[in-house]
């Protein structure tokens, strides 16, 4: 598909216009509803929690209480927030596809609602989320389809009657009330605490008919908000069972919802983005237009949106205390400030050493709703500036390795294990920057097998340790 969208909304009858308007009415109706703001937590997760690179979706900070593990008595019974997400590994990895499309984001904002221990059942939660969309917002409820849990004999769990009764009672026109299994049913873990969920889906294409069947087919129906019940657990035969309590834990994307707020077809379009595209157009010369596959002339635009999302990434990451390094959290935030200085230099024509000239603009779009970056936006500056003359430097000394390594290989072929160990271990190459030259050249990389001799190595070396001692 080269285009996603071929007509997009208008703008709706709401006089919420901005990111920053938006994100203050969702936490000003949930408080009016008798939910405490809670504030974001850090994108780098404490020490403690060893699954995560980064926090990565809005239930982090309370996925104890989910998990069973913590009693939600030290939260209040119902809270609302707008969380700070990084997804670029583990589990959630977004890295490797942004800006292929229009949608995926390293770096996002997860707002949710929480009821703890029964707080409200599921009609509020369904009502809560329809009134805000529908009646602060202003979006036309004819733009609008559910999906729900349908039910699974495998699981021996059964339809979400309850919920699908809920909406349908609320004025939904059937065909707007869908059933789907896996999609409507939220796990933890592979063992853990579950449950259905509700999901609530909008048509980006304006003035045609009803159009069930793209829900969770098409990029033109985007999922806006997921409203999960936690009530039951999984087990270790792939049985469920019920818990004697549920809590409710919602996630609705900014950027997306921005999107639609105001009458843009992509996240890109935004009012978070837009400032940051626009000063690397000046930076490079050159235009964005938004274009995506075939059409995307050399993959311009794809730079152009990888370099808006990956500054943007890194200097979130850069204010709550993450800093580049060879390895985990600190390895990513390196990957993207390299990838985002060779994209900008290479595809778009922009001068090296540039990338800290866009952190202001950056900040400028989220210190409304996270201050952290203004306070610690010269010391951004300076590491995004001090990691891009490490990056440079290095690829004026080792180009001439890298050519010599793949002159034998032909586009589609893959650079082997081996030559990546060496390239890493004789000349400082690590693969991702062998990636960005072999990338252009149309070459694949073997990082299973480089992986397998880095180990290897390891091993060889605390082997030769233990024997001095």
């Amino acid at each position: 598909r080269i285009m996603l969208v071929t007509r997009v909304i208008r703008r709706h009858s709401s006089s919420i216009r901005s990111a920053d308007e938006t994100r203050r009415a969702f936490v000003h109706f949930f408080e009016s509803e008798g939910h405490v703001h809670v504030p974001s937590s850090s994108v780098v997760p404490p020490a403690t929690d060893e699954s995560l690179l980064f926090t990565n979706a809005g239930m982090n900070q309370f996925k104890s209480v989910l998990a069973g593990v913590e009693s939600a008595d030290q939260w209040p019974s119902r809270v609302v927030t707008h969380q700070k997400c990084i997804r670029a590994g583990g589990k959630h990895n977004d890295l490797d596809d942004v800006g292929k499309d229009l949608h995926h984001l390293s770096f996002f904002e997860m707002m949710g609602n929480w009821a703890f221990n029964n707080a409200y059942g599921k009609e509020t939660a369904c009502k809560l989320a329809w009134t805000f969309l529908t009646e602060v917002l202003g979006i036309p409820k004819d733009r609008l389809y559910v999906s729900y849990f349908g039910g699974s004999r495998e699981w021996g769990v059964a339809e979400d009657v309850e919920t699908r009764n809920i909406w349908r009672n609320m004025g939904l026109d059937s065909s707007r009330v869908l059933p789907f299994v896996a999609e409507n049913f939220w796990e933890m873990g592979r063992t853990g605490s579950c449950g259905p969920c509700t999901e609530i889906h909008y048509d980006r294409v304006e003035g045609r008919s009803c159009v069930p069947q793209l829900v969770n087919r098409d990029d033109s129906v985007v999922e806006l908000w997921n409203v999960v019940f936690t009530n039951s657990l999984r087990h270790e035969d792939g049985s469920v069972s019920a818990l004697d309590t549920m809590h409710v834990d919602t996630g609705l994307g900014l950027e997306r919802l921005v999107s639609v707020v105001q009458g843009v077809g992509s996240n890109f379009d935004t009012d978070l983005f837009r400032p940051i595209i626009g000063a690397i157009e000046k930076l490079s010369k050159s235009s964005y237009a938004g274009r995506v596959g075939a059409v995307d002339e050399a993959g311009r635009d794809a730079a152009f949106r990888l370099v808006a999302d990956h500054v943007r990434a890194a200097s979130v990451a850069l204010a709550d205390g993450a800093r580049p390094s060879g390895e985990g959290a600190g390895f990513v935030v390196r990957k993207m400030i390299r990838r985002a200085a060779w994209r900008a230099a290479d595809q778009l024509g922009a001068p090296r050493h540039a990338l800290k000239e866009l952190v202001p603009v950056v900040v400028e779009t989220l210190e409304g709703a996270y201050p952290e970056l203004s306070e610690k936006r010269q010391e951004i500056e300076k590491t995004i500036e001090g990691e891009e003359k490490k990056f440079w430097s290095t690829i004026e000394r080792s180009t001439n390795h890298f050519r010599k390594e793949v002159s034998q290989l032909k586009r589609g072929d893959t650079v082997p294990g081996a030559t990546l160990f060496r390239l890493h271990d004789a000349h400082g190459l690590s693969p991702d920057l062998v990636e960005l030259w072999s990338e252009k050249r149309g070459l694949r990389l073997d990082l299973a097998g480089y992986d397998r001799l880095r180990r290897a190595a390891k091993e060889q070396s605390k082997a030769a340790d233990s024997k001095k001692t």
